[in-house]
């Protein structure tokens, strides 16, 4: 009998199915907790964040920033020019002689010069003063330079370099004075 009353007890002592109201029912406890609701969040969230940007960004472009580490070849650079000139009939003669050039970064200007220069073959008759030649130019990237040649009022090209106290260039063009030609020459002048 006693089985029996124990049987109908027992849910009287425990209460609500799960709850437990005595040491004797839930194996120790004591209080109301819901066993049946045992918090296993074991949420081991190591949300670590590595960005790995490696972005690095690169300025890759080409424009002059006109700082080139080089300081300017500013000075005056004296040397020779020489021109071989070519004629309508087939003629040839070399006119040679001096250049000076002064090269100044904060004048305009940059670069500015004169030569002259004698003809020593078929052409000393019809230029016995030679030729004046007037120069004009600007400096580039480093170490590049160009600009103009005047010679007999005719403009020509002229493209160098102006760099560890050397000034050089070369240049082509034509004279449509009294003996036409065609010309192609260059410099070469130091400090």
């Amino acid at each position: 009998m006693w089985r029996i009353l124990l049987l109908v007890l027992f849910p009287l002592a425990c209460g609500q199915e799960g709850e437990f109201l005595c040491p004797e029912c839930d194996g120790g406890h004591s209080d109301t907790a819901d066993i049946g609701d045992a918090d296993t969040d074991t949420d081991s969230d190591s949300d670590t964040d590595s960005d790995t940007d490696s972005d690095t960004d690169t300025d890759s472009g080409t424009g002059d920033t006109g700082d080139t580490g080089q300081a300017p070849p500013d000075g005056v650079y004296t040397g020779g020019i020489e021109l071989l000139a070519t004629t309508s009939d087939g003629g040839s003669d070399t006119c040679t002689g001096d250049l000076r050039a002064i090269i100044d970064s904060a004048a305009a200007p940059t670069i500015a010069g004169t030569a002259k220069c004698t003809f020593a073959g078929s052409l000393a008759a019809a230029y016995p003063a030679g030729l004046a030649l007037g120069l004009q130019g600007e400096l580039g990237r480093p170490p590049a330079a160009s600009g103009t040649l005047t010679v007999e009022g005719e403009d020509w090209s002229w493209t160098g370099e102006a760099s560890d106290g050397h000034f050089i260039g070369s240049f082509s063009g034509t004279l449509s004075g009294s003996t036409p030609m065609s010309v192609t020459g260059s410099f070469d002048t130091e400090l």
